[in-house]
């Protein structure tokens, strides 16, 4: 029980830093794009903090295990809004400005109810999973274009070095705490599935628990530590863009599948 208590410990302490990193080098990233920090949590971060619940996903699918996948897709959506959310606005409220992020709940939800519709029927067709990566398409092209653009003097700090320079360390720094939290989070779920096993809890219950929020540690991790720094627009950004993610883009790869 050592080994598995010393994962989970080193696993906190990766999810802890690779959290840091990552929101450090998607604010960065922002302004040196000249972007909002809502759009990189839509898109960058969303997507990154989604790929364990994405490649769990895909993996389901391409075995057959459609009925996996969608449940993958549906239990991880409820987990950030219910779960992630909730503690983060315990800890540290999140100060929401409707109008900037009406358009995203409302594709968010909407595409649950596409999800519904869709599936009366008791099967979702190829034509169905090109429509759904067609609303992901969609609504990556109207993110990117709809956001306000910063304007050049607010990025006199990133004026010392290159453009390309600069833009290509943030992203390093992204990837670098991408990394670390996946890594982080595997060793958290590692090391508590073994300590369940050894203390004689069953593997269906390790299953609905440990490994369905352990999936989900990267999107808690990183809204705890953006609400502690005071960027809600990346907290939102990550939640809701990580349920957009994974109810159009994964359950339209699934579905092709």
């Amino acid at each position: 029980m050592i080994i598995e208590l010393l994962l989970v410990m080193g696993g906190l302490v990766m999810l802890y830093y690779g959290s840091n990193w990552l929101i450090d080098g998607a604010g960065s990233l922002a302004f040196s794009l000249g972007v909002s920090k809502m759009t990189i949590g839509l898109t960058i971060i969303a997507f990154g903090t989604s790929a364990p619940e994405s490649a769990l996903a895909i993996i389901s699918s391409a075995e057959g295990s459609g009925d996996v996948m969608l449940g993958n897709v549906l239990g991880s959506s409820v987990i950030n809004i219910g779960l992630t959310l909730g503690l983060t606005v315990l800890i540290s409220p999140v100060a929401l400005q409707y109008a900037h992020v009406k358009k995203d709940l409302m594709v968010m939800i909407g595409l649950v109810a596409v999800i519904g519709i869709l599936g009366a029927d008791g099967v979702y067709s190829a034509f169905d999973g090109v429509l759904f990566l067609t609303i992901f398409a969609a609504f990556m092209i109207s993110a990117y274009r709809s956001r306000t653009v910063l304007p050049r003097s607010q990025r006199e700090e990133f004026q010392q070095l290159p453009e390309g320079r600069k833009r290509w360390s943030h992203i390093i720094r992204i990837l670098i705490g991408l990394g670390v939290l996946a890594v982080g989070a595997q060793a958290v779920v590692s090391g508590s599935v073994g300590i369940a096993e050894q203390i004689g809890i069953s593997g269906f219950l390790i299953g609905i628990t440990v490994v369905s929020i352990g999936t989900t540690l990267p999107e808690l991790v990183v809204s705890l530590t953006a609400s502690r720094k005071g960027d809600a627009d990346i907290v939102l950004g990550n939640l809701i863009g990580s349920n957009i993610f994974n109810c159009s883009f994964v359950i339209g790869i699934g579905v092709l599948l």
